[in-house]
């Protein structure tokens, strides 16, 4: 909470709207968010760039909400292929 309030003090804005109950996102906190998705995903992306993917592991990305038993059905027809990682990465 002080790193947040050091935050809020250095961009001059409030980034939560609070009261006794309940902390939420203000305009500026909803901004800053969707800044601070997209330096994720860059990192993400110049990182990736650099590292060699393990042949081992099967990566499938979709960009939007899957049923829970969807992860299930993309792993049932690689199980005899071990030693195998699955890794299910879901955007919305």
């Amino acid at each position: 909470l002080v790193q947040i309030k050091k935050l809020e003090d250095a961009l001059g804005v409030d980034l939560f709207q609070r009261n006794s109950n309940t902390v939420t996102l203000t305009q500026h906190g909803k901004t800053l968010l969707a800044y601070a998705m997209r330096m994720i995903a860059l990192n993400n992306e110049a990182v990736s760039r650099f590292i060699i993917p393990d042949p081992r592991v099967f990566a499938l990305e979709h960009p939007m909400m899957l049923p829970v038993n969807v992860a299930s059905d993309f792993e049932k027809p690689l199980r005899n292929m071990a030693p195998l990682s699955i890794e299910l990465t879901v955007r919305s």
